[in-house]
């Protein structure tokens, strides 16, 4: 059955003043969107969220981070991600405490009067004053004595990390998937999150 155009139009003038909604003849222009929208094809436009963001931030900074990493600890701060570590003496030698929390490293659990001694089971860092600089990593205990944790000063420690910014610790031990990252780009992967070492 052909449409009139100006039954419909009629119609349409009608219903927009309050008239009669019913009409014999359909709605033309509702039929043409109609067989725009279904003739199109089907589309989903979407919008890259504030987390795909941070997520692509955090990925393009660590591909572009420095792959030399700067000195592991230092007394000074600086532009790399950093935390207070505590210091000692191993056979003569500076050594570090990696192992995190850092209390055990000073208060030896058993022990709390020595105070000068570092607690059985931390880990350390020593330097042996050598080319390879902080070279070998030494486990406190009776046979292995870090004296002078109390009186020699604290450094800053290399704080390691890995891509997803889901693990951090001050002591990598050979995983190479963790490194250390400047401090923006560690804001940049963390997005607000907050994080301990561990």
């Amino acid at each position: 059955m052909p449409v009139d155009p100006a039954t419909v139009s009629q119609a349409s003038t009608q219903s927009a003043r309050g008239g009669p909604l019913k009409s014999a003849a359909p709605n033309a222009r509702r039929r043409r969107l109609l067989v725009g929208a279904v003739g199109a094809l089907p589309s989903v436009y979407t919008l890259a969220s504030g987390a795909q963001v941070a997520a692509h931030s955090a990925m393009a900074c660590w591909a572009h981070e420095p792959q030399t990493p700067p000195v592991r600890f230092t007394r000074g701060s600086d532009d790399w991600v950093r935390s207070t570590v505590y210091s000692g003496d191993y056979a003569g030698y500076q050594a570090h405490c990696v192992t995190s929390p850092q209390r055990p490293c000073n208060t030896p659990p058993l022990h709390p009067d020595k105070i000068d001694e570092a607690g059985d089971g931390t880990v350390w860092i020593v330097n042996s004053g050598g080319p390879s600089g902080y070279d070998y990593r030494v486990v406190a205990g009776p046979n292995n004595q870090v004296t002078k944790v109390g009186r020699t000063p604290p450094a800053q420690g290399l704080v390691y990390v890995d891509r997803d910014a889901t693990f951090a610790t001050l002591d990598p031990n050979g995983r190479s998937y963790l490194r250390p990252v400047t401090a923006s780009c560690w804001a940049s992967a963390l997005a607000g999150r907050t994080t301990q070492l561990g």
